[in-house]
């Protein structure tokens, strides 16, 4: 069974990231209770209970460790100053004066929320690597050719995410369920297999925002775009650096962000040996003449570096489908990181010459790299250059 120490550096940091929530909850409590002892009118003179909470949130501000340098240091405003302010703005008039008090007075707040906002997304930063590490070692564990998975280490990893999420990420659909499972004696591996296939895809895209952005080790872009007229462009992608779960994201995001495609899908059923998921969507021609039609897509992608796609591959993904009707497939997609053999090419050109309403498509490395071409958006986000 695999543990992981107390002492662990991954452990002591979700601990320093635990403790600034807690520190960060208690002074959010804290400046609360403050404000509300403000007085709405111009009233001069101490009050013993807001001087305290004021000093409550100096103390708690000092437990706030720096985000890549910055914290919170706004105070609630003195009483005093708070009356004087709303006196001046009274006697000559001046809303702006106001309207500037109230700023000052809701500075804590913002800053207190803005530190949140950093503390979010500076653990959200640690915790993706570490989980997604530790959901492809699950993956392993219920795929590789061996008697009968650990089914208690399989929970010992379950639970390490589900500490890692944290407060930061909400956690995928079935993900008690998959727990009650494995704690009950109940885990068949072919079922558990599919379940978590569909949980890992949930899980992995909940730990992407599209609000965070993509790291730029460069200061100007102007600077850098002189003086490389002579240099070679690199056109081969750097496949190794997706896993199967990588590569069918990729795949979506081709197809999810095309205007040719509609109602891009997950489907959540698979009797694929690498545990992959097939992706459905509708895939919309337009002609000036005959107008719109649209086709039902299956895509079946398959990260495979190591060996090209034959033919026995090819009619076993033909007869797979056959899970998804009704409605009637229309187009196979079988999209590879790797290739097709000679014959792989040969018995699909068979089959979309015969009578069959199906056609199947062939999606090898060379046509996704050309794909991706026109969107280095994609080639950036999935770090493939």
């Amino acid at each position: 069974m695999t543990t992981t120490s107390p002492n662990s550096s991954l452990n002591a940091t979700l601990r320093y990231f635990e403790a600034a929530e807690a520190n960060l909850d208690k002074l959010t409590r804290q400046l609360r209770r403050t404000l509300d002892l403000v007085p709405d009118g111009i009233a001069f003179g101490s009050n013993t209970a807001y001087e305290d909470g004021v000093r409550g949130c100096v103390e708690l501000l000092v437990g706030l460790p720096p985000i890549d340098g910055w914290r919170p240091s706004a105070i609630p405003l003195d009483l005093d100053e708070i009356a004087r302010r709303r006196l001046d703005a009274d006697e000559i008039n001046e809303p702006e004066l106001l309207i500037s008090l109230g700023s000052d007075m809701e500075e804590p707040e913002r800053q207190i929320s803005a530190y949140a906002y950093r503390l979010n997304r500076a653990r959200r930063r640690f915790i993706r690597e570490a989980a997604i590490g530790i959901a492809e070692r699950i993956t392993t564990m219920l795929v590789a050719p061996r008697a009968g998975p650990d089914f208690s280490g399989i929970l010992v990893q379950l639970k390490q995410i589900d500490v890692l999420l944290g407060s930061a990420f909400p956690r995928p659909h079935d993900w008690a369920g998959m727990f009650v499972t494995i704690e009950n004696g109940d885990a068949n591996r072919d079922r558990l297999a599919d379940t978590w296939t569909a949980i890992r895809e949930r899980l992995v895209s909940a730990l992407y925002d599209d609000a965070e952005p993509l790291p730029i080790p460069v200061i100007d872009l102007g600077s850098v775009s002189r003086g490389h007229s002579h240099d070679v462009v690199v056109t081969q992608l750097n496949w190794r650096a997706l896993d199967q779960i990588t590569f069918e994201r990729l795949i979506f995001s081709l197809i999810s962000t095309s205007s040719s495609y509609e109602n891009a899908a997950w489907l959540t059923r698979t009797n694929a040996a690498d545990a992959g998921r097939d992706l459905s969507a509708i895939r919309v021609s337009r002609d000036s003449l005959a107008g719109v039609t649209h086709s039902r897509v299956i895509v079946q992608c398959k990260h495979w570096l190591e060996r090209s796609i034959g033919p026995a591959d090819v009619g076993q993904l033909r007869d797979q489908m056959a899970l998804w009707e009704p409605a009637k497939v229309d187009v196979l997609i079988i999209a590879t990181s790797g290739r097709f053999t000679s014959d792989a090419v040969q018995l699909v050109e068979k089959h979309n010459n015969g009578d069959r309403a199906m056609k199947i498509e062939m999606w090898p490395e060379s046509h996704i790299e050309r794909l991706l071409a026109e969107r280095p958006g994609l080639v950036a986000e999935f770090r493939l250059r």
